[in-house]
């Protein structure tokens, strides 16, 4: 067999060896939907608010602003482990929908069929009956 300019080594193990190219990473883990902020070392947690509580002796990591990658504290310690134990990543957001605040769950002055995803949605009207749209 041929390598383009003789630039080949043997494989490490002896035989059986496949392409680099063609190994997919594995995945990261992600932050739980009801914990969708990762933060601390390692992303070694999950937040269930987007800030920080406020704890002095860790200065900026801690001040109360925004998570962000040195974030050290969660607003009322509502955090979760990593279910991967380390290295998450933020739960992916989810779509916004009309008539709903984010606190909002379907179902519950917002109606919505989790399993058709394409259907219309609902908004709720101020009588807390469901309008279509």
């Amino acid at each position: 067999m041929c390598c383009k300019d003789d630039a080949a080594v043997k494989c490490p193990g002896g035989r059986g060896c496949v392409n680099a190219a063609n190994i997919v990473p594995e995945p990261a883990p992600r932050c739980p939907s009801s914990h969708p902020y990762a933060y601390w070392t390692d992303n070694q947690y999950c937040c269930k608010y987007n800030q920080e509580k406020v704890y002095k002796p860790q200065g900026v990591n801690c001040d109360g602003s925004a998570i962000h990658p040195g974030s050290m504290c969660c607003k009322d310690d509502a955090a979760v482990k990593c279910p991967g134990g380390r290295g998450c990543i933020n739960a992916p957001k989810l779509p916004s929908q009309p008539g709903c605040s984010g606190s909002q769950v379907c179902g519950r002055g917002c109606n919505k069929s989790p399993s058709i995803p394409s259907r219309p949605r609902c908004q709720a009207s101020r009588s807390k009956t469901a309008i279509k749209m």
